[in-house]
């Protein structure tokens, strides 16, 4: 089992025998953080993978208000979407793993914050359908502040083929849309 999320996720042995993301640095510059806020983006990233360790560094990111840390949350989500096999459903949540609803919970609370990165995820047609559903969905759930994301749910509209997805693309519309006018 080890050699095969080495093989299939990048990962690598530690010494002490834990698994480790292998090259994996922060898009965001560390140089300009505390060191609290250092630990807990490493813990998301750097750490061998626990999920209970990493759910406790989102929520203390999510307190500290961490911004800086969004890009890495976002693909915090897509590891643990690739690691389940999630699949979208309209509840717009993975059945696998409490982690995503943690890191959409974040991502929701720090609003408009999040907006800039969330769009430029969507715009990834690399993503997997759940993460493209779980996007629009938080995108929904910001709502008004999230208006600078209107052209690019539209856009995803027009070209997504699932229809849970789709559905959820128009009530993000709709949350955000109504709730600006």
């Amino acid at each position: 089992m080890r050699k095969f999320f080495q093989r299939v996720l990048g990962l690598e042995t530690g010494s002490n025998d834990s698994i480790k993301l292998k090259d994996v640095k922060a898009e965001a510059p560390m140089e300009n953080l505390s060191e609290q806020k250092k630990r807990l983006i490493e813990d998301l990233i750097l750490v061998p993978i626990s999920l209970k360790r990493i759910s406790d560094a989102v929520e203390q990111l999510g307190d500290l208000k961490a911004y800086e840390a969004v890009p890495e949350l976002i693909k915090a989500l897509k590891l643990m979407s690739e690691i389940c096999r999630c699949d979208y459903s309209s509840e717009g949540i993975c059945k696998h793993s409490d982690l995503h609803i943690d890191i959409g919970d974040v991502l929701i609370a720090w609003g408009e914050q999040s907006v800039p990165f969330l769009i430029k995820e969507l715009q990834n047609d690399t993503n997997e359908a759940f993460v493209q559903g779980y996007l629009i969905w938080i995108l929904g759930q910001i709502g008004p502040n999230a208006k600078d994301a209107l052209p690019a749910i539209t856009q995803f509209l027009e070209t997504v083929q699932t229809q849970d997805i789709h559905i959820e693309a128009r009530d993000a519309i709709e949350q955000i849309a109504c709730e600006t006018a």
